[in-house]
């Protein structure tokens, strides 16, 4: 029980993250390819989130979908 806590709260570093890396980006790529790109990430990282038991792996996978929201 206490690790999901841990794991949760590495997750949730993904969105400050991705706010930071989304700056540029917003301003040189269309905004339907954007939205197109990060759906797509979002899905793959997402889905491997789902499906891996290795605890870096998972910290790794859900900071990645964090961070594209």
């Amino acid at each position: 029980m206490l690790h999901s806590l841990e794991y949760t709260a590495f997750t949730f570093l993904g969105y400050p993250i991705g706010s930071l890396l989304s700056l540029p980006l917003v301003e040189r790529i269309d905004r339907k390819w954007l939205i197109v790109i990060s759906a797509f990430l979002m899905a793959v990282f997402g889905i491997s989130f789902g499906v891996t038991e290795n605890p870096t792996l998972i910290i790794l996978f859900g900071s990645f979908v964090h961070t594209g929201q």
